[in-house]
């Protein structure tokens, strides 16, 4: 996507934007942000402090969190006089050792114009010949010497740690809860196993900070706020008002994902009244490279099994899985084990009943339209259309009933006068005229759903539930949040196939139900 004046720049590289940037743009994560530096403020690191460990997938703002932080030191009279934040990028390419981390530090304090006292430190270090405890030596002694300490803010974490062997692991260990003159706030797409694991070094050592995706309102308050920032407050206001759907489709299908969020803004000012649809498939293309390198890690079998699962969508059984890919069920499961490790999917039930589903829906959803079939694609488009009819004004469950004419539209609005009146079976007669017309189905989505709503508020369960069952309708891929919520309502949440949902219409689904839960009180 090409950055204009208009649009957001440094999406995948937020730890490069200026000062001014990062103060204009952090308006979520103000929570975390604000449990952390509390910390740093009233710590004097007179001794030990504990680590942070910041988890979230990418693009959930982990880097960016870690760059206001520096500034933030840096721009604090206070803090700036003794603390000096260390901010690596990314990746810390080529250290693969402590002594390595020690000298990019020493590289790193060089480089400050306003300590010129360490501006020999990087070739100090070096005259140790590689020894990390000598080399720690020199780095600490200058620290203690100009009365300065450090907080290293590290990304990706995980894979230095990955680097260390265990005698380097229990080496840090020993340092951050020995020395007081260095901490680390770390950041990682994933959990940690060194921090997990109780048989490993760093077991319960961080205080673990975990970013979830962001809720609605907190979409739209960063979708306003670029809005603000970037000249189009009105047209983003609009969008919100008059098109919400496009706004909630994109934000659960990501997940609340901000990279892809603010993918999203730059994709609404460049289409105004566009198809949430449409939204989608731009966003999938921005992400289709970063996906099709982790697909290529994989190794064969495990492609097989994340082909197969992801075109499932819904969750699976290692049964169905080892039937469809002819394997063998202890295979399926060994290689279902190290995805799962390496957390590419999770599972979901109790003992060999079992179901496995990719972790990352949206990738899920890209896989999809991808790699599979019209009729997996189509899926998808029903689903971003569900939305749009349930966000659309004056779709609600008593709209237009006053319609009396003899056409397929008032056909259904006559059944759903009866459903209201409690007339189930005259409204079943009415409404059969419709449901196996696919022509009028593709027409009148909206009205049979206010139908099928009507029917689950009267706590007609059943024959909704038969309705979806039946193939010949075609219902349960078109409104398949509603198939959800009525397995919901008829065998609650432990049911297998209520299980099989994944999260990216868990709050859709949530929705119906206190709907459905309101229209019963009536």
């Amino acid at each position: 996507m090409v950055a204009s004046r208009n649009t957001v720049n440094r999406i995948y590289n937020t730890g490069e934007k200026t000062r001014k940037e990062i103060e204009q743009e952090f308006i979520v994560r103000q929570h975390e942000f604000g449990t952390i530096m509390e910390d740093i403020r009233t710590s004097t690191m007179e001794f030990p402090e504990q680590e942070y460990l910041i988890i979230g997938e990418k693009g959930m703002g982990k880097t960016m969190l870690l760059t206001k932080i520096k500034y933030e030191i840096e721009n604090d009279n206070k803090l700036k006089k003794w603390l000096i934040p260390i901010a690596f990028p990314e990746e810390l390419n080529g250290a693969s050792e402590l002594y390595d981390l020690w000298l990019r530090v020493a590289e790193y304090l060089e480089e400050l114009n306003q300590f010129s006292f360490f501006k020999n430190l990087r070739s100090e270090i070096i005259t140790t010949h590689g020894e990390e405890a000598a080399a720690f030596a020199v780095l600490n002694q200058a620290l203690k010497t100009n009365e300065k300490k450090i907080i290293l803010l590290i990304d990706n974490f995980g894979t230095f740690l990955n680097e260390l062997d265990a005698k380097e692991d229990h080496r840090l260990r020993e340092i951050l809860i020995t020395n007081p003159n260095l901490r680390i706030i770390a950041a990682n797409p994933e959990m940690v196993n060194e921090v997990h694991r109780y048989d490993k070094t760093f077991y319960e050592h961080f205080i673990e900070i975990k970013l979830k995706g962001l809720e609605v309102e907190e979409t739209k308050k960063l979708m306003l706020n670029l809005g603000e920032i970037y000249g189009r407050a009105e047209d983003i206001k609009e969008i919100i008002t008059n098109e919400p759907y496009r706004i909630h489709a994109l934000r659960d299908f990501t997940g609340g994902n901000i990279r892809n969020i603010v993918m999203l803004f730059n994709i609404l000012l460049n289409d105004k009244n566009g198809e949430p649809f449409n939204d989608l498939i731009q966003i999938l293309d921005d992400v289709t490279p970063l996906n099709l390198n982790r697909v290529a890690q994989l190794k064969k079998n495990q492609r097989k099994i994340i082909d197969y699962i992801a075109l499932q969508w819904d969750a699976v059984y290692t049964a169905d899985i080892a039937k469809a890919l002819r394997m063998k069920s202890n295979e399926v499961s060994a290689q279902l084990n190290h995805l799962a490790d390496n957390q590419w999917i999770i599972s979901k039930g109790i003992g060999r009943k079992k179901l496995y589903q990719l972790r990352d829906r949206f990738f899920n959803i890209w896989y999809l339209m991808r790699n599979g079939r019209k009729q997996h694609k189509e899926r998808i488009k029903q689903l971003v259309h569900f939305y749009k009819i349930k966000h659309q004004e004056n779709n609600s469950l008593a709209m237009q009933v006053n319609e009396a004419d003899d056409n397929a539209y008032g056909i259904i609005s006559r059944a759903i006068i009866h459903v209201k009146s409690n007339e189930i079976e005259d409204a079943i007669k009415l409404a059969e005229k419709c449901l196996y017309n696919k022509n009028y189905l593709e027409k009148n989505e909206d009205k049979i759903l206010s139908y099928l709503m009507a029917l689950l508020g009267k706590g007609q369960t059943h024959v909704v539930f038969n309705y979806f069952s039946d193939e010949k309708t075609g219902l349960k891929d078109r409104f398949k949040p509603l198939w959800y919520a009525t397995i919901y309502l008829k065998e609650g949440t432990q049911s297998n196939e209520f299980l099989k949902m994944g999260e990216e219409i868990q709050e859709l689904v949530s929705g119906l139900l206190e709907e459905i839960s309101n229209d019963r009180l009536r």
